[in-house]
């Protein structure tokens, strides 16, 4: 009689079991000990995100689900986390999400020909203030995706209103207009300007909801520019235009603040004047363009300047102005930057077109590169060479806060202290860390 336990048979098929049995053991143990990890990391980030400069995060009231009954999760229109001073750590903006963001009721009542209530903006102040036409005006010449809002300046609306919007400075009082409405009220605080340049809200602790500042950790984002790649780049005939051609001068700047700054900058340009010719129009210089005529005055650097001096007057996480857009990529003119760090204009500008002073050691190290591009005009033109994979493009605001207040399943966010996010953000003169 044959030995089963013997057999060479027997054997592999016990060998082939106890090794799956090992193998399934072991799968089992490693993914119990990432479920673990992974659980953790969210508790962690939970705790992070909920707690720091004054920002609390309120879940969402019940689950919520799409028509296929799988979790609708919106909370990717909101930052993730806070850019914290002096080192920048790298945050979508969410501007392109925002702006195509159709809620999912919202695009169910289009489908099916429901009405769909209109949301009622409140703006503190006057249309000179904000130039937005009351009614619904602006949401229909953006062609806004979701377009079911008005806008108002009377205040006795404004207590019913789903939006209440403050511009700091202008429109900000030191303490709330009214006792806020109810939780369903969303109030928002709008501000292109530094900190140091606003008022305090500090009378609105737990008042407000959301902001809308430059700064890409905001609620909702609101730069001067923001760049956006073409799906195709265009033909290579369409950039082989030498624009230096007739840009006879290097060094233009327009200015008129030149005490109440913190940058640094007027140090810097005088000590970068002593090397290369700079142009100063304006309060701080003696050459002039009247601020009422200002398209002759762009088209006085499109013509003749080859440089722009995109010097802000604060060195504040995000901060950059028009005058890197405007007064100087439009022109022609390659923007020199001082103020926003190098990763945040790399995160925000098109690529290789523009020139940061922290690049280099001393003002003299960049006259001399910049008397090189003045002399060269193959490189000055590698500066453009962007406008072949990507445009300027409107980031559409009010379009974005009228897509998220239909935005029923987003959660409730309280700014316990924006004072305290805003102050933080801030270096005076000194140079950035990297």
């Amino acid at each position: 009689m044959t030995n089963l336990t013997k057999s060479k048979p027997f054997q592999r098929v016990i060998t082939f079991v106890f090794t799956a049995i090992l193998i399934t053991v072991g799968l089992s143990m490693i993914l119990d000990s990432l479920r673990i990890k992974f659980q953790k990391e969210v508790d962690l980030n939970k705790s992070e995100d909920s707690s720091h400069d004054g920002l609390i995060l309120h879940d969402s009231s019940s689950d919520n689900y799409d028509k296929s009954g799988m979790p609708y999760n919106v909370t990717y229109l909101l930052p993730q986390k806070r850019i914290r001073t002096p080192r920048f750590e790298p945050v979508d903006d969410r501007i392109h999400l925002q702006i195509s963001h159709v809620p999912k009721l919202y695009q169910y009542a289009l489908d099916n020909k429901i009405d769909i209530p209109m949301k009622l903006l409140y703006f503190h102040g006057s249309e000179r203030q904000w130039y937005l036409k009351e009614g619904q005006t602006y949401f229909l010449k953006e062609k806004c995706p979701v377009n079911r809002c008005l806008v108002t300046y009377k205040q006795s609306e404004g207590r019913n209103a789903d939006a209440v919007v403050f511009l700091n400075p202008f429109t900000l009082p030191s303490n709330p207009p009214w006792p806020r409405r109810s939780v369903d009220q969303i109030w928002a605080m709008y501000s292109l300007e530094a900190p140091h340049n606003t008022n305090s809200a500090s009378g609105y602790r737990n008042y407000f909801n959301w902001t809308m500042t430059y700064r890409r950790d905001s609620t909702i984002t609101t730069p001067y520019f923001k760049f956006l790649y073409y799906k195709q780049p265009l033909p290579k005939k369409t950039i082989e235009t030498n624009l230096a051609i007739g840009k006879t001068k290097k060094v233009a700047w327009m200015v008129s603040n030149c005490n109440l700054v913190r940058s640094g900058r007027m140090t810097y340009a005088r000590q970068l004047a002593k090397y290369i010719n700079i142009d100063i129009y304006g309060a701080c210089g003696n050459k002039s363009c009247r601020k009422s005529d200002p398209k002759k005055c762009y088209a006085m650097i499109k013509q003749n300047y080859k440089f722009y001096l995109a010097f802000e007057n604060s060195k504040c996480l995000g901060y950059y102005t028009e005058k890197f857009p405007q007064n100087a990529l439009r022109n022609n003119a390659i923007p020199v930057v001082l103020g926003v760090s190098r990763a945040e204009i790399k995160a925000a500008a098109p690529p290789g077109s523009y020139i940061h002073v922290e690049d280099f050691d001393s003002p003299k190290q960049l006259a001399d590169y910049l008397h090189r591009i003045d002399k060269d005009d193959n490189l000055f033109n590698e500066y453009f060479r962007w406008k072949r994979y990507g445009k300027m493009t409107n980031t559409k605001t009010w379009c974005r806060l009228c897509s998220m207040l239909h935005e029923k399943s987003l959660p409730s966010v309280t700014q316990t202290d924006i004072d305290t996010w805003r102050s933080k953000s801030c270096i005076g003169a000194r140079k950035w860390g990297y």
